[in-house]
Order: C-alpha cells, then sequence, then structure tokens
C-alpha cells in the first residue's frame, strides 16, 4: 500500500488573544512570567485553540473536501499545511510539491509584474524556467489578463489577482493542490472554468485539499471529506455524510425556533407564522422573517438584508429593507433595539429546507457585516392542498402560486 501523501499527526495551533506575538524579547519573557503566575482560568482566556489535536491522511490522488462554520480552523489549517505559519503542536508530512491558493494575492510580491510572479511562482515548486515557459501562455489565457500581465500585481483588481493566483496554481507542476475558497470572488463564467480545470486536474491524478461552502462543488470534486467545528475534526467520511454531519451541527447551534446571537449586535432571526414563532412554517400561509438587532455605536447607518438559500446553497432570493437604520442609543443613553419584519407571501416558497443569512448595507451598498446561516427552516405543506396528485418532489428553488385563464373555443369542422 501506498504511503500518504499527506499525513496530518496531533497537529495543534493556539494564538494569543489580543495580539500577534510579542513585540520584543522583554515582552515575552514578561508574558510568558504572567502565564506562568497566573491562573488557570486566565491562561485559558489569552489563549485561542484555532487547532486542537488533529489528525488525518490523503492518498495520492485523492481529493479531499474540508468543510466547516466560519471560525472552525479551515484556514489555519491550509496556511499550516502551506508552510505560510507554524504549528504550535503535531507534525505534517508531505510528499511532493505543493502549490496553494489561499487568500487573495497570497504567494505574489505586489511590485513584480505578472509574468515575473508566475515565473518565480515556478521557481518556488523547484521548476526549471523552460517547464514555466511552457505553461505561460495558458496561464495568461486562462488568467484573462494578456493585456496586463507586464503591470505590477499591485495594480490588479482583486478579481485579477483571483484569476491569476487559480491559474498558477491550476497548471504549475505540484503533485498537491490546495484551493481555500477564493473562487466566489470571481464572476459565473470564471467559476464555472475553474470548475472544469478541477475536473480536469481530478483526472490527473493529482492530490487536491478543497475547501468550500458550496455543497454542489464538494460533491462533484471530492471523494472524502472532513468536518471541523471549534478547531477539531468531527467527522470523516463521504461528501454527503459529512454534509450532512455539518446540516446537523448548523441546525444544533440555532434554538429550535431558527436563532441566532451574534456580538454586540445580539442579532436574532426568525421565521413567523401565525404570530409565533415556528421552525416549520406551511407554505401555503404567508410568514415574517424578523430580524432583531442593535446597532454598534462604531457602526454607521445601515439597511437590514437577508438573503434566502436552500439547502444545495442555491440563492432563492435577496430582500433589502428600505428603512435605515442609525441609532445605538436614545437621548437617555439607553440601548435602542430594531426589529425589522418582512413577509414572505403564501404560495410562493418550495417544500425544503432554507437557510437565512443576514447583512447590513451602508447607504453606499457596501456589507458593514454579515452572518452565513443565521436561521434555518423547513417550509412544508399539506399534501391534501395540492392542487394536483403529483407523484414526487416538486421541482424548482421556488414554487409560486400564480393565477391562471383557461378558456374553451369549439371550432367548426
Amino acid at each position: 500500500m501506498d504511503s500518504p501523501v499527506i499525513q496530518v499527526k496531533g497537529l495543534s495551533k493556539e494564538y494569543r488573544i489580543g495580539g500577534i506575538g510579542a513585540s520584543s524579547l522583554r515582552d515575552e519573557i514578561n508574558a510568558r512570567w504572567q502565564q506562568m503566575r497566573g491562573s488557570s482560568q486566565e491562561k485559558s482566556q489569552s489563549i485561542f485553540n484555532a487547532l486542537n489535536d488533529v489528525n488525518f491522511s490523503v492518498s495520492k490522488g485523492e481529493i479531499l473536501g474540508i468543510i466547516g462554520r466560519n471560525g472552525a480552523g479551515k484556514s489555519t489549517l491550509l496556511k499550516i499545511l502551506s508552510r505560510i505559519t507554524e504549528p504550535t503542536a503535531g507534525e505534517i508530512r508531505l510528499r511532493g510539491r505543493v502549490a496553494s491558493l489561499l487568500e487573495v494575492g497570497t504567494g505574489f510580491h505586489p511590485e513584480l509584474s505578472g509574468r515575473e510572479n508566475i515565473f518565480l511562482s515556478g521557481a518556488v515548486l523547484g521548476m526549471s524556467r523552460k517547464e514555466i515557459s511552457e505553461k505561460f501562455d495558458d496561464i495568461v489565457r486562462f488568467a484573462e489578463i494578456e493585456k496586463f500581465i507586464d503591470s505590477p500585481i499591485k495594480r490588479y483588481s482583486s478579481g485579477m489577482s483571483v484569476r491569476l493566483g487559480f491559474a498558477v496554481a491550476a497548471h504549475l507542476s505540484s503533485d498537491i493542490l490546495i484551493v481555500d475558497e477564493v473562487l466566489a470572488v470571481g464572476d459565473v463564467n470564471f467559476q464555472e472554468k475553474c470548475m472544469e480545470k478541477m475536473n480536469q486536474i481530478r483526472s490527473s491524478g493529482r492530490t487536491i485539499l478543497f475547501v468550500s461552502h458550496n455543497p454542489i462543488s464538494i460533491e462533484l470534486l471530492c471523494h472524502r471529506c472532513i468536518l471541523l467545528e471549534q478547531g477539531q475534526l468531527v467527522f470523516s467520511g463521504t461528501p454527503r455524510e459529512t454534509l450532512d454531519r455539518y446540516e446537523d451541527i448548523c441546525r444544533n447551534r440555532h434554538a429550535q425556533v431558527g436563532t441566532e446571537d451574534h456580538g454586540d449586535t445580539s442579532l436574532k432571526v426568525e421565521v413567523w407564522q401565525n404570530n409565533t414563532p415556528c421552525f416549520q412554517p406551511d407554505i401555503a400561509q404567508p410568514m415574517t422573517i424578523r430580524m432583531s438587532f442593535q446597532i454598534p455605536n462604531t457602526w454607521p447607518k445601515v439597511f437590514p438584508n437577508f438573503q434566502l438559500r436552500t439547502s444545495t446553497q442555491q440563492i432563492a432570493f435577496s430582500s433589502v429593507s428600505p428603512h435605515l437604520c442609525s441609532e445605538h442609543c436614545d437621548e437617555k443613553k439607553r440601548s435602542v433595539h430594531y426589529t425589522a419584519d418582512c413577509e414572505i407571501p403564501g404560495g410562493l416558497l418550495n417544500a425544503e429546507k432554507y437557510k437565512i443569512s443576514a447583512y447590513f448595507l451602508s447607504p453606499n451598498g457596501l456589507t458593514v457585516d454579515s452572518w452565513d446561516n443565521a436561521c434555518t427552516f423547513t417550509a412544508t405543506e399539506n399534501p391534501s392542498l395540492r392542487p394536483i396528485n403529483f407523484n414526487g418532489d416538486w421541482v424548482g428553488v421556488l414554487r409560486p402560486t400564480l393565477p391562471w385563464k383557461v378558456s374553451q373555443h369549439e371550432v367548426e369542422r
């Protein structure tokens, strides 16, 4: 049996809350001394465990999906595997060349041109100039940056940097490809092109680590998945099994009515029907999406907004309130709480599971803050109220009840 291409044993990563390391040797010694003298409670408050005793291995040619909620440790894991940061404990073994596409522009020198960065990236992988030159035209063509290839990277837009970053990582000769979900920045056409390229890479037998929140991409590309939760590996299995376990974690995280408290805003997102919070609203009746929140004093004026997605991350629709919220306290310095209701008419949604992501937009359209999957609910129906007997599920993201008019005409023969 072949040895694993990637082997991770007892991997842990700790960060000190409130700073990135120490500014001097004196500060470091003082910090260590304070930790030694402090209580265990003080220690736990000063240390954040981004990863805790993570163990897994990946075989040659395997595509491993990595999923988990925001802050679960996915990006930290990839940065350690990419040698961007060092682990606090544990070990990793990588057999072969590693190419990474993590954050926008990672690995690029901003003062160098796109052309120079392509050759620099290849040299880091141990490729000769001849090998890089043979792939150069394909990289530039794929990234769609022919006119700007000799311009400094610092003048590239984020989309251009993403396109070039993916093109370099996908075309240069690496044995292991590590891809974080930065492709969401690109447009739809580029995302489709990237998926086609990923399928080609999959057929070539290269090993891939793939982080994504898109379950369709996970199921299409990956052979196996691991699930991270609060820095720990809590499940490993087929893509469908792992996605189901991820859904269970997200569902259990919310109250039965589908709420979430978040930071200074005390955000709560609920589904109401018949003047009652509910988890399984009837699609035939109107329902209300209710956002309850406060405005932190550091925020500008904002418009509350939500996006409704299906269980496969398809966007059903989004809605923005026309009401601008700006007050965080009144004249007596009491906190101001907002309740924003948006009514969804009956006969619009299909009978399936939905997720609500909450957003707050500034007057110029920028996102001030957002919370993915702030609420989940399952829209249900009474089969006896269906207009016809239909065998199976109704297809479509939405299933609106629309007015029809049918006329009968006699035709002479």
